[in-house]
C-alpha cells in the first residue's frame, strides 16, 4: 500500500510539473480599444461619451502550479462625460474629456480551452490614473446664436476678455484618479479580445465647495496581440 501511495504521489508530481511548464511565465501584449465613459455627479445626471484607450500589458505568473497572474501595464485612456439641456429657449451643452495615464494592478486566472490554444481570463483589481490633459467645453445656443468656451481641466487658467477684463478659472479636476477594475478576456493563440469596467472610488472634483462630487466610470472594449 505504501508503495502504491508513493507511486501515485510521484505521478501527480510529474503531472503537476508538466502542467506548470505549460504556463507562460510572462505575457507581454499591446492593447487598444473603445471607452464608453461617464461621470457620476452628485444630484445630477450625465450622458456617456465614446473615447479610446491604448497601451501595453504585462502578465506575470505568480505560481508555477496554478495559472494565477498579476496583470499590470501602462495605458493612455480618455474618459469624461457630457450634458445637454434646453431651458426657456437656451440649449446648453457641456463636455469634458480628461486624458489619463493609467496603471492597473489586477489578479487574473487563465482557464485553458481547446487544448491550450485559447484561454478565458477573468480579472479583478485596482487602477491608478494620472491626469495629463483635457478640456471642459461649454456651448450655449439661443435664438440661432451660439457662444463657446473652453477651459483646461487640470490647471487654473486666466481668461482675457479684452479691455483689461480678466477672469481666473479654477482647476476643475484633481490629477489623481483611483478605482476598481473588473474584466474578462479571451485569447486565441496570440490574439486578444476583452471587455471591462472601471468604477472610480475617488472624488476627482478639485474644489468640492464649488463643484459636486465627481467619480469616473467607464466600460471598455479591447483588442490586442500577445508576444
Amino acid at each position: 500500500m505504501k508503495k502504491t501511495w508513493l507511486t501515485l504521489a510521484g505521478v501527480f508530481a510529474v503531472v503537476f510539473a508538466a502542467s506548470a511548464q505549460d504556463f507562460p511565465k510572462n505575457i507581454f501584449g499591446i492593447r487598444a480599444g473603445l471607452n464608453v465613459a461617464n461621470v457620476s455627479i452628485k444630484d445630477q445626471s450625465t450622458d456617456s461619451r465614446t473615447s479610446f484607450h491604448v497601451g501595453v500589458s504585462d502578465q506575470i505568473l505568480l505560481t508555477r502550479s496554478v495559472p494565477f497572474y498579476l496583470e499590470t501595464g501602462l495605458y493612455l485612456s480618455e474618459k469624461g462625460a457630457k450634458q445637454k439641456e434646453t431651458v426657456e429657449g437656451y440649449t446648453v451643452t457641456a463636455k469634458m474629456n480628461p486624458l489619463y495615464l493609467e496603471i492597473p494592478a489586477l489578479l487574473s486566472y487563465h482557464i485553458q480551452l481547446g487544448g491550450g490554444k485559447a484561454t478565458i481570463q477573468p480579472s479583478f483589481g485596482l487602477y491608478y490614473g494620472l491626469g495629463l490633459g483635457g478640456k471642459f467645453k461649454y456651448e450655449e445656443t439661443y435664438d440661432g446664436e451660439t457662444s463657446k468656451e473652453s477651459y483646461h481641466l487640470f490647471k487654473k487658467e486666466t481668461v482675457d476678455y479684452g479691455d483689461g477684463e480678466t477672469e481666473e478659472i479654477p482647476q476643475t479636476l484633481k490629477r489623481s484618479d483611483f478605482g476598481l477594475r473588473f474584466g474578462v478576456g479571451l485569447t486565441y493563440r496570440k490574439v486578444y479580445l476583452g471587455v471591462g469596467y472601471d468604477l472610480g472610488l475617488s472624488n476627482i472634483a478639485k474644489d468640492q465647495d464649488q463643484y459636486a462630487e465627481f467619480k469616473n466610470k467607464c466600460f471598455t472594449l479591447s483588442v490586442g496581440y500577445n508576444f
